[in-house]
């Protein structure tokens, strides 16, 4: 390990190795941890985890953690000099690269990221010697490139209609989607939906076949509607949009009568 001395803390920094679409494919950071706990969560470790969030404390994770071996890391022995009344502070900093053109790292449209890392399983910050705590998170100086990058997601999942209304639980996807599409049908029938939704507002189309030959109807009551007939139908609305998913709350229009198993096809999309 290189032994380097400075007089003050330097700026944090990230530079943009590469990108796809509006999002870096690779981002070099600098993170400066206490050197004593870093050393001691470090022992026997094959890499550390870095994670970003939108706000200094609590907040939702942006995107998921980048995991970097140890042996790509680059660390370096410093120290801040003492001065008024700041004490000296033994740290070390770790350059590393995460995220990836395959796998590139998701920031917010407005720019504003803090990082933290793992290490073991000690979570620890990036600001240790600007501000003495060891579980700081540091500012990501990430505006002039920043943009959030579009996410998306192909799946699929049943419902058995025979169940009595009930909220369904989607999970899977990899991230917080902020709207789904549907493509519902009931297999070797005529009856089918296609829908979007957002969590507060839903729209849908259906076959209206059982009421209306050689028909479609426009859904006004939920992102699925499965019409079985005249004023019957089996619906499905999104009621929360989740942190690896979402969650459907599925009831009825009227008295529909099971119809076997519906299959639910989706794109979640943030």
């Amino acid at each position: 390990m290189r032994s380097v001395r400075f007089l003050a803390a330097l700026a944090f920094v990230c530079v943009p190795l590469a990108t796809r679409a509006d999002v870096p494919g690779g981002l070099e950071v600098t993170c400066d941890l206490d050197r004593k706990t870093f050393r001691t969560a470090a022992a026997g470790q094959s890499d550390v985890r870095f994670k970003l969030f939108p706000a200094p404390t609590g907040g939702t994770q942006l995107g998921s953690e980048y995991t970097v071996p140890t042996s790509s890391l680059v660390v370096f022995k410093r120290y801040t000099e003492k001065f008024d009344s700041v004490s000296k502070r033994k740290s070390v900093r770790i350059n590393a690269v995460i995220g990836s053109d395959g796998s590139p790292v998701l920031l917010p449209a407005d720019g504003l990221a803090w990082m933290e890392v793992a290490v073991g399983t000690q979570t620890l910050g990036c600001d240790f010697a600007a501000t003495g705590s060891a579980t700081a998170r540091r500012r990501l100086q990430s505006v002039p490139f920043a943009r959030e990058g579009t996410q998306v997601k192909v799946g699929s999942f049943t419902r058995d209609t025979s169940l009595p209304p009930s909220s369904q639980s989607v999970t899977g996807v990899g991230f917080t989607p902020k709207a789904v599409m549907f493509l519902v049908s009931r297999d070797t029938t005529n009856l089918a939906s296609w829908g979007f939704d957002d969590g507060s507002a839903a729209k849908s189309i259906y076959d209206d076949g059982t009421s209306n030959v050689d028909t479609y109807a426009v859904g006004a009551l939920s992102s699925i509607e499965v019409a079985t007939s005249a004023g019957n139908a089996h619906l499905g609305a999104v009621t929360s949009l989740d942190a690896d998913g979402f969650t459907i709350a599925w009831t009825t229009l009227g008295s529909p009568p099971a119809i076997g198993t519906l299959t639910v096809q989706f794109l979640a999309i943030r």
